[in-house]
């Protein structure tokens, strides 16, 4: 009875620890991504205004989500706009993005400009599907 007693009294003490977690309104809901390589590395872009870089996928992603001011939420992306000297680093970036999105050719501009011409366009290249040896449609502007 003592046992059922203490356990009762641990579980009760438990439910009042405080827990941290995350708002759903510092969730900045991205549309697209651009990937570039440059002579340091990895640069990754988003069209809310975030920036990261680093050597790989990965290190230029964490750099990201440290300089943000929200939380950086890839899933919500729509678009892979990739440089044509970063195509190889697409299967890096592949974890970090649902397979449903759409990848096109972009040497840079204004991502937001981009984002809202790729919702006007149909660009039908799936992330999943694509492949190396696929030809990628190029953003014209």
């Amino acid at each position: 009875m003592k046992r059922v007693v203490v356990y009762i009294l641990i579980l009760t003490a438990l439910a009042f620890i405080p827990v941290k977690g995350q708002d759903v309104a510092d969730l900045e809901p991205i549309q697209a991504v651009w990937l570039s390589r440059q002579e340091d590395g990895i640069v990754l872009k988003t069209d809310t205004g975030d920036q990261g870089k680093g050597k790989t996928v990965k290190e230029a992603l964490d750099n990201m989500k440290q300089q943000s001011t929200g939380i950086v939420y890839l899933d919500t992306a729509q678009f892979l706009l990739v440089s044509e000297n970063a195509l190889g680093d697409v299967e890096n970036i592949r974890p970090y993005l649902k397979g449903k999105v759409l990848l096109c050719l972009w040497e840079g501009g204004k991502l937001e400009e981009a984002a809202k011409y790729l919702q006007a366009h149909e660009i039908s290249v799936k992330m999943k599907k694509w492949r190396m040896e696929d030809k990628l449609p190029k953003l014209p502007i």
